[in-house]
């Protein structure tokens, strides 16, 4: 069977995340002429129905290349589109300093020194008038035990001058501006207790605030049952994505030991939520008007549970996987999980084009990728006799391919790559599994304090067990391999290897072998240029030492 029929949904995504790959990296604000993209488009529909064409031998390559000329230009500029620095109504076109009106549009997040939201602007005060404008703005509240920062929800009026997130002040440091950037936030403002006011209380009905609610009090839950110190901070992340609490230690030792993946609510945890719902409802009949109710009882739950965890993407792209899937199981259609993967991605770009800038985002589906790819070549390599190693090797197998997909990038990313991700694998994803399930029924039977106090000492006691183990496993010797050498383009060249060793074990043709080595003597010289160059440099570098920014990891779990 040819690619194009087996996967017919990645030669649409392709062109589309060209579009939007091509847009961040160029930073344009220019989109293209509108009277392209129709041209395209007109050509695309002739292509397939005008008779002439249709019937001309043309229509072999004309409709394939029109379209994805189309799909690359709508991603290009659906870029441009969701910018909200480019519209004509963005403050910053108007005024950045002076009085403003706004929404607080997320929870607001205690530190050490302030509190921090995202406000979006809807007015602002230029002379005697109010006009409206909009724009979101990383906003910090000054602490104060006399007065609260203002709800989610709330509509305030400050006045503050507002200026651009700085770059970053180092060489190498993370660059906070680019993250926040691609959360299409692009400025900042600090306001103290004399610089603000609220005009109205949160009101009216929004489904996200009370989403935040409900997952606030599932977090106190916890709290009130037993769950205490990093122990809490694990489970408030493990099951309701609440990462706040968690420590730079804690961070460092998941990160360490290569299951960073663990604390972050992803495909594992939605795997969790679709399994117990499946078995829950599993009386319903597998055919007709029963099928599709349980199939909507399903996805709602799904998608409600996605919703709690702040929507985050790695949620998303999971909630969005098992909605299409669930979907072809219930018309009876034997849907490929890469055409699920590829639906999913099209809708959420689709959505927001920002988000395969994403670091969480892009390890999500290449690890998914990995192991739809190359698990089954991993577990082929060797058949356990017995039940236990059996499912031992199969776990060892899924962390093979989901850390073998995703290492450059993360290579690329964080510059270095945990020696002992198997081991810790093994350990820390069945304990995962198990705080899920306990944490989960503490929850569920918090209304009868007797058994969610005793399912609370049990879920602390099997995060007690977790942590201590990728602790271990962290302060091993030669735990982290540091590994400075890795730019994207060793990390382009890593992954075509990887792609012709998955297509020579596929089709075991002998070209590909050439293939193979030629792509690794590629590699092999950019790495050796990259050396020579870096000793032969000479260099003074002058430190920053002020506004430290904490790189925080668990921003970018998938």
């Amino acid at each position: 069977m040819q690619y194009r029929h087996l996967y017919p949904m990645v030669r649409i995504l392709l062109p589309f995340m060209a579009g939007i790959i091509v847009c961040i990296s160029l930073s344009s604000d220019h989109i293209i002429p509108v009277i392209f993209w129709i041209l395209l488009l007109l050509l695309t529909v002739g292509a397939e129905f005008v008779p002439a064409i249709k019937k001309s031998s043309v229509k072999k390559w004309l409709f394939g290349v029109t379209l994805s000329l189309f799909l690359f230009v709508s991603g290009y500029n659906s870029v441009l589109l969701h910018k909200e620095n480019l519209r004509p109504g963005h403050f910053k076109f108007i005024q950045t300093k002076g009085v403003f009106v706004a929404m607080v549009a997320e929870p607001i997040q205690e530190k050490d020194h302030s509190y921090k939201t995202i406000l979006r602007v809807t007015g602002l005060k230029s002379g005697n008038a109010i006009l409206k404008a909009e724009g979101r703005i990383l906003t910090y509240f000054a602490k104060d035990s006399t007065l609260k920062p203002p709800a989610e929800g709330s509509l305030i009026v400050f006045s503050g001058d507002i200026q651009e997130i700085s770059p970053p002040q180092n060489p190498g440091g993370f660059d906070y501006r680019k993250y926040m950037a691609n959360n299409n936030v692009y400025h900042q403002v600090y306001l103290n207790n004399i610089s603000w006011k609220i005009l109205e209380n949160p009101h009216g009905f929004s489904i996200t605030r009370i989403a935040h609610q409900i997952s606030r009090k599932f977090v106190s839950i916890l709290s009130n049952n037993g769950l205490k110190g990093q122990e809490f901070a694990v489970a408030s992340a493990l099951i309701l994505g609440q990462n706040d609490m968690l420590d730079n230690e804690t961070l460092q030792a998941y990160s360490g030991s290569g299951v960073t993946h663990i604390l972050s609510v992803s495909g594992l945890h939605v795997g969790v939520i679709f399994i117990v719902i499946n078995f829950l409802l599993g009386f319903m009949k597998k055919e007709g008007r029963q099928l599709f109710i349980k199939t909507f009882l399903i996805l709602l739950t799904i998608w409600a549970y996605a919703l709690l965890t702040g929507m985050s993407p790695p949620v998303m792209r999971s909630a969005a996987m098992f909605t299409f899937i669930s979907l072809g199981n219930a018309s009876k259609r034997n849907v490929h999980i890469i055409n699920s993967l590829s639906v999913s991605a099209f809708m959420l770009l689709l959505i927001n084009p920002l988000m395969i800038s994403n670091i969480g985002f892009q390890l999500s589906y290449l690890a998914i990728v990995g192991i739809v790819f190359i698990n089954k070549p991993i577990a082929d390599l060797w058949n356990p006799k017995t039940k236990i190693a059996n499912e031992i090797w199969g776990l060892i197998a899924v962390s093979l391919a989901a850390q073998i997909a995703t290492a450059p990038l993360t290579m690329l990313y964080f510059h270095q790559f945990p020696a002992y991700f198997i081991p810790a694998n093994l350990v820390a994803i069945p304990l995962s599994f198990l705080a899920i399930y306990a944490g989960l029924s503490v929850l569920v039977t918090s209304a009868i304090p007797l058994i969610s106090n005793f399912l609370g000492l049990v879920t602390n006691l099997l995060l007690f067990c977790l942590n201590y183990s990728v602790s271990f496993i962290e302060h091993l010797p030669h735990s982290v391999l540091k590994i400075s050498s890795i730019f994207t383009r060793e990390m382009i060249l890593l992954y075509l290897i990887l792609i012709s060793i998955i297509l020579l074990f596929t089709y075991k043709k002998k070209s590909m072998i050439y293939i193979s080595l030629c792509f690794i003597l590629l590699v092999s010289a950019s790495f050796t240029q990259t050396e020579l160059k870096r000793q032969r440099q000479q260099i003074i570098i002058f430190y920053s030492l002020g506004n430290i920014v904490r790189l925080q990891l668990y921003k970018f779990f998938f």
